[in-house]
């Protein structure tokens, strides 16, 4: 491979319509490829299963990188920030121990095993209530009507937000998704950006202001339950934290939906096996995330300058870590492109790993299982009416943008 610009390479066409190809030759040729910006900032790009897990792991890789800056330099680039990097500087996302650690536990007892599993007859009715409009349809797109209203109606009833502004909020997680990718944002996004900040937050301002006077069994009740005992969250954290559990608690799970779809009806032997064996669900549902993940990639910062074999990170280097390549890396898979429905162990990391593994990752498993199983039993006769998916422009994110499918009759 010749001098590649990894931006570049990951927003380009090619790259976002065949990825793994692509990663499979980094992986096997520049598996710790550095990239000089010419700023002098240095970002390196790793691709191997026990790099990325290392990285994901060790402590010495932080997500506050103005927390290396002087105190001054630091002050000042915060009070430069436009607005919607002001927002993602609260969530729990972008932070590091000790206020990463007090963010998640306020949020932690939302998504333990045992509410997810009271949940379950909850997202099965809004999985069939999705479904059922399908069935008169001799076409239809499967993201826009099936992967996305599940899971957001999930999430906006454990927060307590009304599910009938879903796509205001399909239309705000547009916007926050743009500024997560690795796209440098133009003075027009940073204004439309900034717009779509202080909306979101008027409107869980708004939210929380009644919810004091009238709290409810939500999950937005019980922040401010934990706050009002101590737990000093300000109401700006309160806030933000918010806006990311419905962003983080409907995005990824559209894309994990439609995702695996598309795998089951490219692989109708695949799809037969499992509807022929249902109580292989979770697994198959582990399996889509590792063979077609999410989120693609992440990103953290060196706080001290370190080895790893033969890559010398300094402090201050960014480090992107490739999910994706990991999830396919042939030395912790067998076989790794094949889907195997019934793949065990499958240390995937499409939820991340060390402290900042995916909080919501039983909630997610938990949609997929349910919505894939009611999809395929009412509408197993169907196909792509497209050859050729349309996949969303990011390198952080892999979804179909839409997923057109016909019902044979």
């Amino acid at each position: 491979m010749s001098k590649l610009n990894l931006t570049q390479l990951l927003k380009s066409d090619v790259y976002r319509e065949h990825p793994y190809g692509t990663l499979e030759e980094m992986r096997l040729h520049r598996p710790r490829y550095l990239q000089t910006h010419e700023n002098g900032a240095r970002s390196w790009f790793f691709t191997t299963y026990e790099d990325v897990s290392f990285v994901l792991k060790d402590a010495r890789f932080i997500k506050e990188w103005r927390t290396l800056l002087p105190e001054d330099e630091r002050l000042a680039n915060e009070q430069r920030e436009p607005a919607i990097f002001q927002l993602f500087q609260k969530w729990m996302l972008f932070r590091d121990p000790p206020a990463h650690t007090r963010l998640r536990g306020l949020v932690n007892k939302a998504f333990t095993p045992r509410m997810i599993e009271s949940l379950r007859p909850r997202i099965e009715a809004i999985a069939q209530s999705a479904v059922a409009p399908l069935r008169e349809k001799d076409r239809f797109d499967c993201v826009a009507e099936y992967a996305f209203p599940i899971p957001v109606a999930v999430i906006a009833e454990m927060l307590g937000v009304p599910t009938e502004d879903r796509e205001l909020f399909r239309e705000w997680s547009k916007v926050l998704a743009l500024f997560i990718d690795l796209s440098d944002a133009s003075e027009e996004e940073l204004v439309r950006g900034g717009a779509v900040a202080h909306d979101m937050m008027n409107y869980f301002y708004d939210l929380l202001k009644t919810r004091r006077s009238v709290p409810r069994d939500d999950l937005m009740s019980a922040m401010l339950a934990a706050d009002e005992r101590g737990d000093r969250l300000s109401e700006a954290e309160l806030v933000a934290t918010c806006i990311l559990i419905l962003f983080a608690g409907h995005e990824t799970t559209v894309n994990l939906i439609s995702n695996a779809v598309y795998l089951l009806l490219k692989n109708p032997d695949v799809r037969q096996d499992l509807l022929q064996n249902k109580m292989i669900f979770p697994t198959a549902v582990d399996e889509f995330l590792r063979v077609e993940s999410p989120v693609q990639l992440t990103s953290r910062f060196a706080a001290k300058e370190l080895w790893i074999k033969d890559a010398q990170i300094l402090r201050g280097d960014e480090v992107n870590v490739s999910l994706a390549a990991a999830n396919r890396d042939p030395a912790q898979f067998d076989n790794p492109d094949a889907i195997d429905l019934r793949r065990s162990p499958n240390r995937h990391l499409a939820f991340a790993s060390g402290a900042h593994f995916c909080i919501g990752a039983p909630l997610a498993r938990a949609e997929a299982e349910i919505a894939l199983r009611v999809f395929f039993e009412e509408l197993n006769e169907l196909e792509c009416v497209n050859k050729k998916i349309c996949w969303r422009d990011s390198a952080v994110f892999r979804g179909p943008r839409a997923l057109p499918l016909a019902i044979r009759r």
